[in-house]
Formats: structure tokens, C-alpha cells, sequence
């Protein structure tokens, strides 16, 4: 499953490299999203994301949380420039960030009442292979686009 892969990517390398501050700062953000502190989850992943010296996959997941923070709240015009930026960042390890991105660009474009640019959107996550999450998400862009489909 997509979630054990990853769970067991980020334990092996915390086993190798120990949590950090851009870490700890990263997890406090997640928790502040999951537990539906939106304003929370931006302002830590923006201070994150503007950090100095942490690497790109951090900086890209913190885009994505600052993404993901705007969606929950409903503000789709804001998330869906966040979510196509973070496809120019240059995530080394984190390869699920960019059919996510597409993915969730296509949930704003549907809710922003354009089912047409969505189905693209959804279209270019099924491009994406050997990822985390990678059979889970091809289902859900695949689901998406047969609703559209249904819906011509």
C-alpha cells in the first residue's frame, strides 16, 4: 500500500539521519492540517518553506501543505496556483508530489466549475509511475474522470 511505502521510506532514513527542526516543524504542520488548524498548518509550512538551508523535498512537501491548507478551508483560486507551482520544485525523493499535485489541481479546477481542465489535470496523474500512493491516486483520478465522463 501506497502509505506502508512510505511509512517505511521516511522510517529508514530517520533510522539513518535523526529528526531535525525543519523535521519536527514539518510534522507539527501536518498535525495542525489533519487536525483542521488551517491557519496553523499555513503559517508553519510558510515559515518552513522560506527556511534557509533545508533541502528541496522539504521545502516541496511544505508547498504542499500550504496547498493542501487552502483546499480544506475552501479557498480553491488560492490552492490551485500552490499545487501547479510545486510541479517546477525539484523534489528528489518525495516523486508523489507531482501526480498529487495534478490530482489535486483537478479537485479545485471541478470545484472552480471546470470539469473540462480538471479531466486533464486527472489525465496527466495517470503519467505517473513508482511512486508512493501510486495504485491509490490512479484510482481516484481514474474515478474522477469516469464521473466526468458520466456527466457529458
Amino acid at each position: 500500500f501506497g502509505d506502508d511505502k512510505y511509512s517505511a521510506r521516511k522510517a529508514a532514513l530517520r533510522l539513518k539521519f535523526p529528526i531535525g527542526s525543519a523535521d519536527s516543524l514539518l510534522i507539527f504542520a501536518q498535525n495542525a492540517l489533519y487536525s483542521g488548524e488551517y491557519e496553523g498548518a499555513l503559517r508553519i509550512s510558510s515559515h518552513l518553506a522560506s527556511m534557509h538551508g533545508i533541502d528541496p523535498d522539504m521545502i516541496a512537501e511544505a508547498e504542499f501543505l500550504r496547498a493542501e491548507s487552502h483546499f480544506e478551508k475552501k479557498s480553491y483560486k488560492e490552492a490551485l496556483p500552490m499545487y501547479r507551482s510545486l510541479r517546477k520544485l525539484k523534489a528528489e525523493s518525495e516523486l508523489w508530489l507531482t501526480p498529487w499535485s495534478h490530482y489535486q489541481s483537478g479537485l479545485c479546477l471541478l470545484k472552480l466549475n471546470d470539469p473540462v481542465s480538471a479531466q486533464k489535470e486527472f489525465e496527466l496523474t495517470l503519467e505517473y509511475e513508482d511512486y508512493d500512493f501510486h495504485n491509490w491516486l490512479a484510482f481516484r483520478a481514474n474515478r474522477e474522470i469516469e464521473k466526468i465522463e458520466n456527466k457529458k
